[in-house]
């Protein structure tokens, strides 16, 4: 049953009159208010919690990385040691190897002498003398006592040597030019590779030299040295009981020194 249009007329006009809403205001006030603040509350307090998980993360994580660096700076310090260690070793290891080559000496661009069946079977097998030999061990002492005697002048015997044999051939660009394998000379005695070594001098201007016997790295590092007096920036290079000596002038003086890596050559 629809209400009353009188009803309705008076219940427009007392939400109208000012005094009605004032006091309906007044009365909803309390309840309005209470409602925000509670709203207000809820939202800091939720906002409180998500700030403090927040923080949780952050500070587990600041403990996770400081974790990771403590983790990072071990294994820095663990990988210096080690690498401190394999340089030790690797020195440990070049002066065994030196030590081992000290009696040692090398002739470069001394001809091989091979027997005449040998050549005649490469040549048959061949067609041609292509620069290939086949020289012995015997032939080999035989070549270097007579090289000793007759070129540089240094009365060697057998027993002066313990070992004598041909190294690996080294690489050529020049493919006519027959390249000899160098020879390697293991004395028995310390003087008279020091006399073979004093006596090189005799063999300036000629295709054969005399060298140290040297590691590998000190190779390179005399190869390097060479290069520098090349370029005029050391006045002289030579090696000295598998060691590296370079001569450079210094506040307008000469000065002799021992190199034992690039870093120290460089740095001259």
């Amino acid at each position: 049953m629809p209400p009353k249009s009188g009803i309705v007329d008076d219940l427009i006009a007392a939400f109208t009159n000012e005094k009605v809403t004032d006091a309906m205001s007044k009365s909803l006030q309390p309840i309005m208010l209470l409602s925000i603040d509670e709203i207000i509350t809820k939202k800091f307090s939720d906002m409180k919690k998500e700030i403090e998980k927040l923080s949780s993360d952050l500070k587990s994580r600041d403990t996770h990385i400081r974790k990771l660096q403590e983790n990072i700076a071990r294994l820095q310090e663990n990988n210096t040691r080690l690498q401190d260690s394999v340089v030790k070793q690797d020195r440990r290891i070049e002066m065994l190897e030196a030590f081992t080559r000290e009696d040692n000496l090398v002739i470069h661009g001394l001809p091989e002498l091979y027997s005449e069946s040998a050549r005649t079977s490469v040549q048959s097998t061949l067609g041609k003398n292509d620069g290939m030999q086949n020289e012995s061990v015997a032939q080999s002492e035989k070549a270097f006592i007579d090289f000793c005697q007759k070129v540089v002048h240094v009365e060697i015997h057998p027993d002066d040597i313990s070992i004598c044999h041909r190294l690996k051939r080294p690489n050529s660009t020049n493919s006519n030019k027959v390249q000899h394998r160098p020879l390697l000379v293991k004395f028995a005695h310390r003087k008279a590779r020091s006399a073979v070594l004093a006596a090189r001098s005799q063999l300036k201007g000629s295709n054969i030299y005399i060298n140290e016997h040297l590691t590998t790295s000190a190779a390179a590092l005399f190869a390097a040295a060479r290069k520098l007096v090349k370029s005029k920036k050391l006045l002289g290079s030579w090696t000295l009981n598998g060691r590296v000596v370079v001569k450079f002038l210094a506040n307008g003086a000469e000065k002799v020194m021992t190199v034992n890596n690039n870093s120290e050559l460089e740095s001259i």
